[in-house]
């Protein structure tokens, strides 16, 4: 994952950056412009339907799933939005505006940014639907997958910042408490299905496991590997590391402080992809839905899942103390 510049590095701050202009600026516009193109085209039985941007949201939405078109919409267009304009702004600044509200609030937005997810759940879903429907990748996909590259330069182009602290320690209760609801969602999360897939009126549903399990079975290991990793494996090793780390912060000897710091480091890092799958339903329920012929619903355990992906974001977040200067680039 890619890591927002702030301070505490050796560069010299100079002048505005227009490298990371052109990146931002370029990002924001293939974004915008995304919003008008298909991603996708699929047939099956003759007809023919296109994935857009809204396209999962609204199928989500029509499906009585609020908070989770919501959420989908949130990390997959909202927060991009907000973080490619706000490194645009901070671009035009001498220095990158370090010390701006705009930079922290850009800060907090990069990991609630997920084009990257979003991307890789829709190349995914191309090999699940190999064996549904026929699709192709359209120009709005390519402008997508263009618009996260352009922000992962941003973000590495963007000057360093002067050194910012301030006096707010990690909140540990809250930490607590987020973890605790993270591990109680997955339970429901892994056990109920998060999806179904209606053919000719028979139904399939799958979990987590059974969903990981056909790609594997089907020969399709290196997807399924993904799948296993960003969904069942990620989640368990996040909330174990958190333990660890909640139980260093009520026990200070019992980590060095260096090796919390990396451990929290790659926490934050990952829990974000765990999103994948979460993307990756609310795209095929937007993209297969050809009426009573086959069309695919989310269900309860992927609103779970959600749920727990985003408690252990939030849970991280809380214990992260500020009283230590902003990461920087070497």
């Amino acid at each position: 994952m890619h890591t927002f510049p702030g301070s505490g590095g050796t560069r010299a701050v100079t002048g505005r950056s227009p490298a990371a202009l052109a990146w931002s600026l370029t990002g924001l516009i293939l974004l915008l412009v995304s919003l008008q193109l298909p991603f996708v085209a699929a047939a099956k039985f003759g007809r023919t339907n296109e994935g857009r941007m809204f396209s999962g949201i609204a199928s989500l939405w029509h499906q009585g799933h609020v908070l989770l078109a919501a959420l989908v919409a949130f990390c997959g267009l909202v927060a991009p939005l907000l973080l490619l304009g706000s490194l645009t702004w901070l671009a035009l600044r001498p220095g990158g505006a370090g010390g701006h509200p705009l930079r922290r609030f850009a800060r907090w937005l990069e990991p609630w940014s997920m084009p990257d997810v979003r991307l890789l759940a829709i190349l995914v879903a191309f090999v699940k639907l190999s064996a549904l429907v026929e699709a192709a990748p359209a120009a709005g996909l390519w402008c997508y997958g263009a618009t996260a590259v352009c922000t992962l330069l941003a973000l590495r182009a963007l000057p360093s910042a002067p050194a910012e602290t301030n006096d707010r320690p990690a909140n540990v209760p809250a930490a607590a408490a987020c973890g605790l609801g993270a591990l109680c969602l997955l339970v429901p999360a892994y056990s109920l299905p998060v999806m179904s897939f209606t053919r000719l009126g028979h139904e399939h549903a799958d979990t987590l496991l059974t969903s990981v399990l056909k790609l594997w079975h089907g020969g399709l290991w290196g997807i399924a590997l993904i799948v296993f990793t960003a969904s069942l494996l990620v989640p368990v090793l996040k909330l174990l590391a958190l333990g660890v780390l909640l139980a260093a912060a009520r026990w200070p000897g019992l980590l060095d402080p260096a090796h919390a710091g990396r451990l929290q480091r790659l926490v934050h890092g990952i829990g974000r992809w765990s999103m994948l799958d979460v993307f990756l339903v609310a795209f095929l329920c937007g993209l297969v839905q050809f009426g009573s012929l086959a069309r695919i619903e989310a269900r309860p355990g992927v609103v779970a899942f959600a749920g727990a992906v985003i408690l252990t974001m939030l849970a991280t977040s809380a214990l992260e103390s500020t009283r230590r200067p902003l990461p920087s680039h070497p």
